[in-house]
């Protein structure tokens, strides 16, 4: 099978070269984590997960397990290729494509549609997980914070935004939101899951493959499991899509078939209208694979990452985000994709300073 984006992308010219499918190993310190801790971790009567440490909570998915989707959500959730830190710092996140109505081979830029709904999508953002990471190859001190989240430039105003993420299950996040034209954080009301009705391609492009939402707003039904074709050697960012004559045009890339969990995403009851989801995840790696979000009574939009095989040393991640795909259902012939190519030193960085989450500090830059 395969995912609905990246059919969107070959429909208009993506050359697919199905490659030899290849294991991708897990970072050492990762797996010794996993071997150390994960038979102590367990889901309590009400479905959350209890005990854990660090490394991948669930390696053992029983065929006959009534909480396997569960389980499954919570492995991709604490993967083994989830950073500790990331790090967007270049002018632009995303980038925006019609067809050319005449040329169906050809792209159009079309940035000043990238956030087309007006969902403040933001341009620069730095994210720091706290909890249930691996310093220095031993397990972090324990911390009710999950992580803090900055955007800068967010929307046709240099707005910014504060968000943090509790680890319990049942004490909402804290969000602040910079207004540049008042020049004050205001506390602002988290939406309770993302993607939803309000943030669509900003909750979701970059942030599935990186920051998977938290998994205790939605209940999971496995579906299926099958083979996908998954990008995992696209070795440059803007992967497949390249300059020509008058534009830009889908190149070649190449993919290779995986076999994936298929898991259907249900919000729990909630004002908010969260998005169903339909979940891809690799059955090896617990790598985002792709996925189709329903918003109310129209067709899926769907997002899919183009992922890259990291040979630049032994500390390196073994694999890293090179590009994405989002195609929304109301807008044809149009797609957003992320622009990392400005980008240097994504991810596991150096600390951020203390005031990049301070909302007491105004007006204080990413740059």
């Amino acid at each position: 099978m395969i995912p609905r984006a990246l059919g969107f992308a070959i429909e208009h010219g993506l050359a697919i070269r199905i490659v030899k499918t290849r294991p991708i190993r897990w970072p050492a310190a990762y797996k010794a984590a996993t071997e150390q801790y994960s038979s102590q971790v367990y889901l309590d009567e009400y479905g959350t997960m209890r005990n854990y440490r660090v490394g991948l909570p669930f390696p053992l998915i029983d065929s006959a397990d009534p909480t396997r989707a569960l389980k499954i959500a919570y492995n991709w959730h604490w993967g083994p290729f989830i950073p500790e830190q990331v790090n967007l710092t270049a002018a632009q996140k995303e980038r925006a494509w019609r067809i050319d109505p005449n040329d169906p081979d050809t792209l159009i830029s079309d940035d000043t549609h990238a956030d087309f709904r007006n969902e403040g999508s933001c341009q620069q953002i730095v994210v720091r997980r706290y909890a249930h990471v691996l310093r220095d190859g031993a397990a972090s001190r324990d911390s009710p914070v999950e992580f803090k989240q900055r955007g800068d430039y967010c929307g046709p105003e240099p707005n910014a935004y504060i968000m943090i993420q509790y680890l319990d299950p049942g004490r909402a996040s804290d969000s602040w939101y910079f207004p540049e034209a008042v020049r004050r954080w205001r506390r602002t009301k988290l939406q309770g899951g993302y993607p939803h009705q309000s943030c669509t391609y900003a909750c979701a492009q970059f942030w599935w493959e990186y920051l998977p939402p938290k998994t205790e707003s939605y209940s999971y039904r496995l579906v299926r499991e099958q083979p996908l074709l998954g990008c995992m050697d696209a070795n440059a960012a803007g992967a497949g899509i390249v300059p020509s004559r008058g534009g830009a045009r889908f190149g070649s890339i190449d993919c290779e078939v995986r076999s994936a969990w298929v898991i259907e995403m249900l919000p729990h009851a909630a004002p908010e209208k969260v998005i169903r989801s339909v979940l891809y995840v690799d059955k090896e790696t617990y790598l985002f694979l792709g996925a189709d979000f329903y918003r109310e009574d129209t067709s899926p939009e769907s997002l899919v990452p183009l992922w890259s095989r990291n040979v630049e040393g032994a500390g390196a991640p073994a694999i890293v985000l090179a590009d994405d795909y989002y195609v929304p259902s109301d807008r044809p012939g149009f797609f957003l994709s992320l622009n990392l190519g400005e980008e240097r030193g994504m991810l596991d960085t150096d600390e951020p300073p203390a005031n990049l989450f301070n909302p007491r500090v105004e007006g204080y830059r990413l740059r």
